[in-house]
């Protein structure tokens, strides 16, 4: 050390550090970092050969002019606050070397006292951070440049606590969802998600946690506009030394149109595996159908004959009666039959839509009245006159309409829409009814299948509703919840 002043404070701390055993203490304690100490006037009596090294030898020096190059006491300084209160103090500091290289080190200051308690100097540990603050600035800048990746991409950058809170502005985020800053704080984000999708996110979420493992899962966020995109996020855990995780970083991209297009592959296969299932029973029904009109005709001619020619008063009247009333609805069943395998041809007439169905609903109002239910017509007006088969068309409305009368309970309500669309007319059929579930919607439309009661329904109607669509070179969906009701969708081009 070089000589320094005779100070009276300088002097009992040099003495102190004669004593082996806090020289021990000291250099235990320091051991791999820097080692500085100071009197309580901000001089230096000790540096360890670290701070030797980095920053020359300055015994009796001011310890601000000497590690930061400054002319007074630096503001915030650690030892300053640990000489009023005798506490350990902590800060991060940026010094200057003997070469005038910044130098970034943590700074933690402890008290040294005589033998009375008394602080006469103070001991400041200098952690070097110039590596960790390093990596930090270059994460940051990673980070940064990650985020400009996703803006110019499309994409939705986000992250998150170790709990998946969001704590800072993500402005991708806010942009698409149109959440403020505060609403997507905390758990806001999981507001932006469809409703059917939020808990089965936050439950992945929590189990991605949980194992700390890559988070990865398909949902729906609601845009600014109201609409929903599909989008399939991804997320990784960022874990610190010990294995805990410290925040997750992620990105949602956006993969609605290409779920649309393989929902649409889907919808036209489906379509196709209808069709085929349609051609198949409807030649195999076709032929059972002639086979049995015809012995169903003569059965129903001689009971006709037969009850002409006897009085109402004789006993045989009633019971050939029955047998002629059953025999012409074998007959309708056995031409619906023949409706299905496409037998029958379509006669095309040029009709009002409108009309037709007005003309058609005078059929079922008083079942609708019945169950104290209401019809609903929202027709447009100045529809163009449509080329169908008008039987067909009218036989199509009732069988939708008894099925909606059927679905609606008391006080329900069945609504009839129509309007011109993309050179299209379509009919709007939808009930309050208690809707129906994905499963059933797959097999409407197939022959026979029916949910009603046993003899309540020959599972046709709807089948047939599909075939006589078909043949006009339309279409027919359903849309239906459970408990939120049923619509059918009918679309007949307006020239064939």
């Amino acid at each position: 050390m070089k000589n320094i002043t005779s100070d009276k404070n300088f002097t009992k701390a040099l003495e102190l550090l004669k004593d082996k055993n806090n020289l021990l203490d000291i250099l235990m304690t320091a051991m791999g970092d820097g080692l500085s100490i100071q009197d309580v006037n901000m001089r230096i009596i000790y540096q360890n050969k670290f701070m030797i090294d980095n920053f020359g030898d300055h015994a009796g020096e001011y310890c601000f002019s000497v590690y930061e190059k400054r002319e007074k006491i630096c503001e915030g300084c650690p030892i300053q606050a640990t000489f009023k209160d005798g506490k350990a103090h902590q800060a991060l500091r940026v010094g200057i070397t003997k070469d005038g290289k910044p130098f970034r080190f943590e700074n933690i200051s402890t008290a040294l006292t005589d033998k009375n308690g008394k602080i006469i100097a103070g001991m400041e540990l200098c952690r070097m951070v110039e590596e960790r603050e390093k990596a930090k600035d270059d994460l940051q800048k990673s980070e940064e440049r990650y985020r400009s990746y996703i803006e110019i991409t499309g994409q939705l950058a986000w992250i998150t606590n170790a709990k998946g809170e969001i704590e800072e502005d993500i402005p991708s985020w806010r942009k698409f969802t149109g959440q403020s800053y505060e609403e997507t704080r905390g758990f806001g984000w999981a507001k932006a998600l469809h409703p059917d999708d939020a808990e089965c996110a936050l439950k992945t979420w929590n189990e991605a946690i949980k194992t700390k493992t890559t988070y990865s899962a398909e949902y729906r966020i609601k845009k600014y506009d109201g609409t929903y995109r599909f989008f399939w996020t991804k997320g990784i855990p960022v874990l610190n030394k010990d294995g805990n995780i410290i925040e997750w970083i992620g990105a949602s991209v956006d993969i609605t149109d290409k779920k649309l297009d393989e929902e649409e592959k889907q919808k036209l296969q489906s379509q196709l595996i209808q069709s085929e299932k349609m051609a198949a029973i409807g030649q195999l029904v076709g032929g059972i159908a002639h086979e049995i009109n015809n012995p169903m005709g003569v059965i129903l001619g001689f009971a006709q004959i037969v009850a002409k020619n006897i009085k109402e008063e004789n006993p045989l009247y009633m019971p050939l009666k029955s047998i002629e009333r059953e025999a012409i609805r074998c007959k309708e069943l056995i031409r619906d039959l023949l409706t299905f395998s496409r037998i029958g041809k379509t006669q095309a007439e040029l009709i009002d839509i409108n009309k037709t169905i007005n003309e058609t609903l005078s059929l079922i109002e008083s079942q609708v009245k019945l169950k104290e239910s209401e019809i609903i017509k929202e027709f447009s007006t100045a529809l163009p006159l449509i080329s169908v088969n008008k039987n067909q068309i009218q036989q199509i409305i009732v069988n939708l309409c008894n099925n909606a009368i059927d679905a609606i309970s008391y006080n329900g309500k069945i609504t009839i829409k129509t309007k011109t669309n993309d050179n299209q007319i379509e009919i709007y059929i939808s009930d309050t009814g208690k809707g129906m579930t994905e499963k059933i919607k797959k097999h409407i439309f197939e022959p026979f299948f029916t949910t009603k009661e046993v003899g309540k329904g020959t599972g046709l109607g709807l089948s047939i509703s599909y075939e006589i669509i078909k043949n006009h070179n339309g279409t027919i969906i359903v849309e239906s919840e459970p408990g939120k009701g049923t619509t059918f969708i009918i679309k007949l081009p307006l020239s064939v």
